[in-house]
Parts: structure tokens; sequence; C-alpha cells
């Protein structure tokens, strides 16, 4: 371990196949020196992954709440690290939106297509034309049409729940929506908008996630 140091490593993975622990001497080294040890899941475990990340901090006197973890799917080769890292990193955006501590990236849902989707160069210009055409409309006339067709997204394109959410008047709701569809038909066409701009503002939402936490890797 000494020499390892002396060569610049920064963590040590160890596979528990072969060895339980470490002798406590290497495990003082380690903390001594800010080595991270990183021990395997038993097979077992990798079925229930966050709560073998949770038990894996609470050995290190960590709680899952001072995190936000994203976790990968399991990839059978070192081949797919590059997968893995992006998977867990995806996941780790949309539980800071969520406001959660471990998400896997197999429960994001609708976001496992929208989040590639969204790195695409047409994908990022078409929303940034969408939501700089309804600010302008919002900053010349103190509209709030952004903000109604988030809420509209939000609560799953029902009116009544936006104007709720809004305290407005339903009919105040539909005219703010067919205002943005007219502003919007040429950059979305006629046809789908709900779809297209959900697709839109649900990227555009995280988007806008600060990340005060540190990003961690799993898996």
């Amino acid at each position: 371990m000494q020499q390892l140091h002396a060569r610049g490593i920064c963590a040590l993975a160890v596979k528990t196949v072969f060895y339980d622990t470490l002798p406590d001497e290497v495990i003082a080294f380690c903390e001594k020196n800010g080595l991270l040890v990183l021990y395997s899941l038993a097979e077992t475990e990798l079925t229930q992954p966050a709560t073998a990340i949770a038990k894996l901090l609470r050995s290190y006197d960590w709680s899952a709440a001072d995190f936000t973890i994203g976790v990968s799917t399991c990839q059978p080769t070192h081949s797919s690290l590059h997968q893995i890292i992006r998977e867990s990193m995806d996941a780790n955006l949309l539980a800071q939106y969520q406001q959660t501590d471990i998400l896997l990236y197999a429960d994001l849902g609708i976001y496992r297509q929208l989040l590639p989707l969204s790195r695409e160069a047409a994908f990022q210009q078409q929303l940034e034309a969408v939501t700089e055409t309804l600010l302008a409309y919002d900053s010349r006339y103190s509209s709030s049409l952004l903000d109604t067709l988030l809420a509209y997204v939000s609560n799953h394109g029902e009116i009544s729940p936006t104007a709720q959410q809004l305290y407005q008047h339903p009919n105040t709701i539909r005219y703010r929506i067919a205002k943005a569809k007219e502003l919007l038909a040429p950059l979305l066409g006629p046809a789908d908008f709900y779809e297209q701009i959900s697709n839109l503002l649900r990227i555009y939402l995280l988007q806008q996630v600060e990340t005060p936490h540190e990003v961690r890797f799993t898996k």
C-alpha cells in the first residue's frame, strides 16, 4: 500500500470474493493518507443497490441524507464504464430535482429517453428558442406564459389542477395555453403541442437544478 500510495493512487477496490476486509494496519494507513477503500457488493446486494449503498455509508458513519446519489445499471464489463458514469450522472441530476437521497437509473422512467435526447444540439436549440420566445413575451406584456406551461406540464396537461396551483380561473389558463400555442407554432408546428412542450420543459426544469452537493458515482 505504501508503494501504491507513492505512485499516486487515490482509491483501492477490494474484491470481497478474495478478501472480506483488509488488515487493520492497511486500513489505518488508508485513513491517514486519505485513500478511499471500496468493497465490492455481494451478489445478493446487487438486487437492492440502494439498500447496499445506505449500508456502506453507515459503515463510515455517514448518512445517505448527506448525499445525492445516482445509481447506474449493472454492466458486465469495464468497457461500459462511460455508460455507467453517464447513467449515474443522469440519475443524480433527477434525484436532486426530486429531492431524494438515492435514485436508481432504472427508475428514471421517461427521462431515460429524454436525457440522452436533451444532449443533442438540435434539442437544445429548440429548447432555447421556445423558452426565449416565451420569456420575451412575458417580459413585454407582464404575462406568465412560461410559468403557466411549467405548471401545466407538472399537472400532466390538466387544466383544473393547473388553475388551482396558480390561483387562476380555468379560462385564464386556457387563454394562456392558446396564446403559447400561437406563439410557438413556428417552432413546434400545429400538432402534438402538449407532447413537445412537455418533453422540452421537463428538461428545462432539470437544467434549473443547482448542484450544491458533490456528484457521487456508484457501481
